[in-house]
């Protein structure tokens, strides 16, 4: 069986990364019926209702992974880093610690909900 784009994605992140990525995978999946899964611009990307909502990527000086959030310049949220994006924001997780996870919840919550 031959795993598509997204499938080698995951699997060709290096370890201290892809339990992390696994994780938030079914994370976002499972957050709502309304989310589906793209491979675009080389990464897995995350749609809401049809729109773009998210994506993975890692901090190129780290190797950290992070989540782009795209519509998460319309509000604040002390762990969102904006650096000099436009229009979007990104949640860099760090694989030796606990995930966020009540923190990335309520983002998500905020964000889905600028979604019409």
């Amino acid at each position: 069986m031959e795993l598509n784009l997204i499938d080698q994605y995951f699997i060709n992140q290096p370890q201290q990364n892809q339990e992390v990525l696994i994780f938030l995978r079914q994370f976002i999946l499972n957050n709502d019926s309304q989310f589906s899964e793209h491979w675009k611009y080389g990464t897995p990307f995350y749609y809401f209702k049809n729109k773009p909502f998210c994506y993975f990527h890692h901090n190129k000086k780290n190797g950290h992974p992070y989540i782009g959030l795209v519509r998460a310049m319309d509000f604040e949220h002390p762990l969102l880093e904006r650096g000099n994006r436009k229009k979007m924001q990104v949640l860099e997780l760090d694989p030796k610690k606990d995930l966020p996870l009540e923190d990335l919840l309520g983002i998500f919550m905020e964000l889905k909900s600028l979604y019409y």
